[in-house]
């Protein structure tokens, strides 16, 4: 609508003009005619521009009707999915308001599509070359540009600097001459169009022609100048030789300038005059009294303000006199350094302390004169000098006149001083006199006391300090605790080859420390003022190769670091243990090289691309490797391992350092071979308490072993079959944990050896005190065999064989002896020996080796007491009985060792006691307890409580039990006891035949393990029981 407006108006104008025009010429440009045409002319402009809208270009006064009509489109909310809102756009429409949102702007720097003679647009979004596209550079796209001669009629051609093409079009451009390429003396040749340099384009300028006239003030250079103009051909005559002197100066108001200065003006030419000038200097009369001319020839200036300062207290007489007086003698002294001004307060001052104070090293024990003696006599003297006075004293008689404070003079608890230097001011009346002689007496410096006569000598580490006060009293001890430090490190360490010297071996790894910060006040020490290099100053391929077979290149990985000279370190941090610097070298790759392990380790299968060492490109030999030598054997062998991981062997299992091979000989806790290639085997079967068997002097047989079968409760299940088949049932059944096989002697309810009885139970209640059962051992007649694995028995007692000392043995017996009532007796701690001992030892690499374990060692025996050959059961049914070692009466204790009671080695007793007491008596190798009665061959006895402590099938209370029982000690085994070659006595009517479970070793005890017994020889009622065993199991001693 504007534009159409716009149009009219100027067509209206264009006929109005034409009108006027005609006008004009028909009145013959009459004046009247003409101003009211123009007059008429501009009324009609001042309409249209009131009356013309305005266009886009103005800002009219919009009405504030219309701004309530704008609709901001933040309000909009039509944007389709993948747009958003145009921030601060107004309108209503999708296309007014809407834009693509920037998660589906595509960066173009995923673009692979650009030619080879473009790349990618910084920061550009799209998705097509175009979009994404730009041409490279020139140089980029190696584009050449013409190669013609600058005066050929081409002319040279150059590639334009940072442009984009790939085309001489785009790149290139033809050098032109221009004014600026021709140098001093040089203009444009006549018709040179293209080139680069002054040869190309310029020629000489002809000489300044010989007529050429210069200014009055100027005149013609020297030498051949070239051109045609003044600046060319002249040259600026001097000041001087233009009439600038000091006349002529001096009626501009100035002074004459340097005369060598070139030009012709008072600015150029003159000077403006100094204060010295004008007559202002120093010495001068002519500025206000108490003041004198500036000293700055310099300055300035011509007149009293410019030109006049202070002048210096000297000149203005303020002397020593003047001071006193004028400051009525309280600063009556003149100040030093020629001060300026005229008061007392700029030129006077208090009191000196050279006045009042002296150095008297000579008579260091006075501080003033003596006032009853002659000051000029005797040893005072030399203390009693002019200098020495109080000032003002010349006056005064001589015997009256007294001594300035001698700063030698010194309290037992302050240091040596000395006479301030220099004219320092008493503090004022106000202060104390220990104020004012402090200020004035100040202490001496250790080099002032250092002398050849008492030399101050620091020790090692210290160094001297000569400018160092002393503020304490002296004695040798403090001046060296006072004058000597801790040297820094600049005083010992000033270039690299001290770090050397001060480091011996290492010391080529080392330089100064000296960039860190503080480096100057470290105490001296190689550790703080040394530092290791970095791998980049020492090591080279060669050094690697020369320190290091196995890490022979430089690590150009490592330039930076430290050079490692701590061997631990390096082990830490790459289980390396290596020669200093082993971090700045490296070795071939694992799967670079053919890498030698140690013994015990082998070549991992799949070699790492990492450094070849043995932690990265080895690992340990599993413990089964034939030069290892770990066997299922050898882990359930006592001779090789330790109780707490014997049974068998671990699967996979892998050694984790040298020597863990089975061995016998270990003498350290820190051997980890069973550890690591052993565990425990909680399906293994072994019977229990198995001792040797002797005749005639020689071990003939491995006893039959215990069998607790009425301990373990009820059967779970009774049938018949060989052992393996046995052991088959309780290995299905998950609640069985051992097996007992029984032959009868032709009771067929008792089983065969070719078909024995099997019977499976379930593992011994928590509750149970093992110690306390009494195990019995069936092997004559009825032979029992009972295998056991570990889980029969609580965790407690699954160990025996433990170690302890003889004397504990005796504990507890009291002053009563065998005859004291049960209630009196104490705590039988040695009760638990067998089992403490043997847990608490089970893991020691020695110690562990002695103790046995259930379900693995046929010697473990965990019980206090075993009852021997067992009960005598004939086929017939009609003869019973048990078994007894034969021998007499004198076998028993010696009276020297019985425990009480009669002699001949019997006594009476509760059974209880008999076995207690046999058990602590360390002379006692068993009791031989007579039967309860007649009436029961086959009844046994108890041991205290019926339900856990029995000793072979019968239950006996105790009120079926005797008051005491007959019984006969028997010594401890001996030679002569192991050389009976007679057979062990039958004992019709019963009784048991029982000992305790410990063996005597000198001073120790061994618990939890059976003693050796005498037994059968030949064929006299013993048989054979290899029937009744697993395979592999033997009755034939080792």
């Amino acid at each position: 609508m504007n534009q159409n407006h716009n149009k009219v108006i100027f067509i209206f104008l264009y006929f109005y003009i034409f009108y006027i025009s005609i006008y004009i010429y028909i009145y013959r440009m009459s004046n009247v005619a003409i101003g009211g045409g123009l007059l008429l002319l501009l009324g009609i402009i001042i309409a249209v521009i009131v009356l013309k809208p305005w266009d886009e270009g103005t800002v009219p006064e919009v009405d504030a009707s219309e701004n309530d009509n704008i609709v901001s489109c933040s309000t909009f909310d039509g944007c389709p999915d993948g747009m958003e809102i145009i921030p601060d756009a107004n309108g209503e429409s999708e296309s007014e308001c809407c834009q693509e949102e920037n998660d589906n702007i595509v960066s173009c720097s995923t673009f692979d599509g650009c030619p080879d003679n473009m790349e990618i647009i910084p920061d550009a979004n799209g998705e097509s070359e175009s979009e994404c596209c730009q041409k490279k550079t020139c140089e980029s796209n190696s584009v050449q540009c013409k190669t013609t001669a600058c005066s050929s009629p081409e002319g040279c051609w150059d590639l334009l600097p940072d442009v984009r093409g790939d085309s001489e079009e785009e790149c290139c451009v033809k050098a032109l001459c221009s004014d600026d390429i021709c140098g001093h003396g040089f203009n444009l040749k006549d018709g040179a169009l293209s080139g680069r340099s002054n040869s190309d384009c310029c020629e000489q300028k002809p000489l300044c022609a010989s007529d050429f006239v210069c200014p009055g003030d100027h005149s013609r250079k020297a030498g051949s100048p070239r051109g045609d103009s003044e600046d060319e051909c002249c040259i600026m005559k001097k000041c001087v030789d233009n009439g600038w002197d000091g006349t002529r100066c001096e009626s501009e108001g100035k002074a004459v300038g340097d005369p060598n200065e070139r030009g012709n003006t008072a600015d150029i030419c003159c000077v403006t005059r100094s204060c010295h000038d004008n007559g202002y200097g120093p010495g001068s009369t002519i500025c206000p009294d108490g003041m004198a001319g500036v000293d700055d020839s310099s300055i300035i200036g011509e007149n009293d303000e410019d030109c006049c300062i202070a002048g210096k207290c000297d000149d203005n007489a303020w002397d020593a006199a003047k001071c006193s007086l004028m400051s009525s003698l309280s600063k009556p002294h003149p100040k030093i350094n020629e001060p300026r001004g005229d008061s007392v307060d700029e030129c006077c001052q208090e009191k000196l302390c050279s006045d009042y104070y002296f150095d008297g090293d000579l008579c260091p024990d006075r501080e003033g004169g003596p006032s009853d003696v002659s000051p000029w006599t005797g040893n005072d003297a030399v203390c009693f000098t002019v200098d020495n006075q109080f000032p003002g004293q010349e006056e005064v008689v001589v015997t009256e006149r007294k001594l300035k404070t001698n700063c030698a003079y010194t309290e037992s608890t302050s240091g040596p001083t000395k006479l301030v230097s220099g004219a320092v001011q008493i503090p004022g009346s106000g202060a104390s006199p220990a104020t004012q002689k402090s200020t004035c007496c100040i202490p001496k410096t250790c080099g002032e006391l250092n002398s050849a006569d008492v030399p101050i000598v620091c020790p090692a580490l210290k160094k001297f300090v000569p400018e160092q006060t002393v503020d304490t009293a002296i004695s040798t001890s403090s001046l060296v605790d006072q004058c000597c430090t801790a040297s820094m490190c600049p005083d010992d360490y000033k270039s690299d080859q001290d770090c050397e010297t001060a480091l011996g071996e290492l010391g080529e790894f080392y330089e100064l420390n000296n960039g860190v910060d503080g480096w100057a006040e470290l105490e001296s020490s190689p550790q703080s003022c040394c530092k290791l290099k970095k791998c980049s100053d020492v090591f080279s391929d060669a050094r690697c190769e020369a320190d290091n077979s196995e890490r022979p290149k430089y690590n150009p990985i490592s330039a930076d670091e430290e050079i490692i000279v701590d061997s631990g370190t390096l082990a830490a941090t790459d289980g390396y243990l290596g020669v200093e610097g082993a971090n700045c070298c490296t070795a071939e790759k694992c799967n670079e090289t053919e890498f030698s392990c140690p013994e015990d380790m082998v070549l991992k299968e799949d070699q790492p691309a990492e450094e070849a060492n043995p932690t990265n490109c080895c690992e340990y030999k599993l413990c089964s490797d034939p030069s290892i030598g770990w066997t299922d054997e050898k882990c359930r062998s006592k001779d090789f391992t330790r109780a707490s991981v014997r049974g068998k062997l671990k699967t996979n299992g892998r050694v984790d350092g040298p020597g863990q091979g089975p061995t016998a000989e270990v003498t350290n806790t820190n051997y980890k071979g069973d550890t690591n290639c052993c565990e425990k085997d909680p399906s293994s079967y072994a019977r229990m308490c198995v001792g040797n068997d002797w005749h005639s002097g020689q071990v003939v047989s491995k006893s039959v072993g215990a069998s607790i079968h009425k301990h373990q409760g009820v059967a779970l299940s009774v049938t018949n079959g060989l052992p393996s088949e046995c052991k088959r049932l309780c290995d299905a059944d998950s609640s069985c944990t051992t097996f007992i096989s029984t032959s009868g002697n032709g009771v067929t309810s008792m089983g065969t050896e070719a078909n024995p009885k099997c019977e499976l139970y379930r593992r011994i209640g928590d509750e149970v005190e093992v110690p306390n059962i009494i195990a019995g051992e069936h092997m004559h007649k009825k032979i029992r065999v009972q295998y056991v694995k570990e889980g029969n028995f609580p965790l407690g007692h699954r160990y025996s064989g433990g170690t302890g000392d003889v004397e504990d043995l005796a504990a507890g017996l009291g002053d009563l002896g065998i005859y004291a009532p049960l209630a009196a007796r104490s705590t039988n701690e040695e009760r638990e020996n067998a089992t403490r001992i043997a847990n608490r030892d089970a893991n020691d690499a020695v110690k562990g080796r002695d103790i046995f374990v259930a379900g693995i060692d046929n010697e473990f025996c965990p019980f206090d007491h075993l009852k021997l050959y067992g009960n005598h059961a004939h086929a017939n049914g009609n003869l019973h009985g048990t078994w007894h070692p034969s021998g007499t009466s004198s076998q028993g204790i010696p009276d020297n060792h019985k425990i009480g009671g009669a002699g001949g080695g019997c006594d009476r007793g509760f059974v209880k006691n008999i076995l207690d007491d046999c058990y602590r008596n360390q002379h006692c190798g068993s009791e031989w307890i007579e039967q309860a009665g007649t009436a029961n061959h086959e009844r046994a006895i108890t041991y205290d409580d019926p339900a856990t402590s029995k000793i072979d099938e019968v239950k006996f209370g105790p009120l079926l039990e005797p008051t005491n029982r007959r019984h006969c000690s028997k010594g401890e085994y001996g030679s002569t006891q192991k050389a009976w070659s007679g057979n062990p006595r039958h004992m019709p009517l019963g009784g048991a035949y029982v000992t305790p479970t410990r063996k005597i070793k000198g001073d120790k005890v061994q618990y939890g393990v059976v003693n050796d017994k005498h037994t059968w020889g030949g064929d006299g009622g013993y048989r054979s029981w290899d029937g009744l065993l697993l395979p592999g199991d033997t009755h034939l001693p080792d």
